[in-house]
């Protein structure tokens, strides 16, 4: 008997569509967040006034543009994906709920964040143009206190969607046949590594080496979201 699994219990087999669908979305998402990363990328290196310039940073991350929603459908994708990993582990026993449940809860603080982001800059950068430069501070705090709670949700987050959640799929996949040892601990060290995402409240001297071990722990996961949507297409084809 494994550390999961329980004696004599029934295996119940999902739907196949179910199990293929999981796949699907989890190659889109990857490719979401990939792109949501770049658009990240680029935004902070936009330049100007400091208001204009976190604005900027807000609206090519979450705004006007076509890139800026990436982060948001990658998070949603993030949902049917943790659906169709939870079926096909079915094998794994009960306990493994908690996997799909933590990547719940930290999504939800995730689009929080990226929705009170959304509409506080939507509204503060129709309003830039006409202020004057006694308001500028003004928008300097607002911008600062919604960043400042929009890091604090993003640890929250990730936390549970990177640390608990994938780290938890990963451990379930080690006791799931059909899916390779190699990315049940390529999940597992996601979510180790999530510590990374504390750098956003971290001290400049810590903050960098974390922001170094976030962008690992993003591309590890980005591969991990890859190799579980062809494992779970491939599956698919023989359940």
């Amino acid at each position: 008997m494994n550390l999961v699994t329980q004696p004599n219990a029934p295996q119940h087999h999902p739907p196949v569509w179910q199990i293929r669908l999981g796949g699907i979305c989890a190659l889109l998402a990857m490719l979401s967040i990939a792109g949501a990363a770049i658009a990240n990328l680029i935004a902070a290196n936009a330049g100007g006034p400091a208001p204009t310039r976190l604005l900027n940073f807000y609206s090519a991350l979450l705004g006007n543009t076509a890139d800026g929603w990436l982060a948001v459908a990658g998070s949603a994708l993030l949902i049917p994906s943790a659906w169709g990993f939870y079926a096909a582990q079915h094998a794994a026993g009960r306990a493994r709920w908690t996997a799909p449940a933590s990547v719940l809860v930290g999504l939800a603080a995730l689009l929080v964040g990226y929705a009170l982001t959304l509409l506080v800059t939507r509204e503060l950068q129709a309003r830039l143009p006409a202020a004057d430069a006694q308001a500028l501070p003004t928008f300097i705090v607002i911008l600062t206190t919604v960043r400042t709670t929009a890091d604090i949700l993003l640890v929250v987050g990730s936390g549970f969607t990177f640390g608990l959640g994938v780290g938890l799929f990963g451990l379930f996949s080690l006791y799931t046949p059909g899916i390779p040892n190699g990315v049940g601990a390529l999940g597992i060290l996601v979510g180790l590594l999530h510590v990374g995402w504390l750098d956003a409240l971290a001290p400049p001297p810590l903050a960098g080496w974390l922001t170094a071990v976030k962008l690992l722990d993003l591309a590890l996961f980005l591969i991990w979201m890859g190799a579980m949507g062809v494992t779970l297409l491939r599956r698919s084809r023989h359940e």
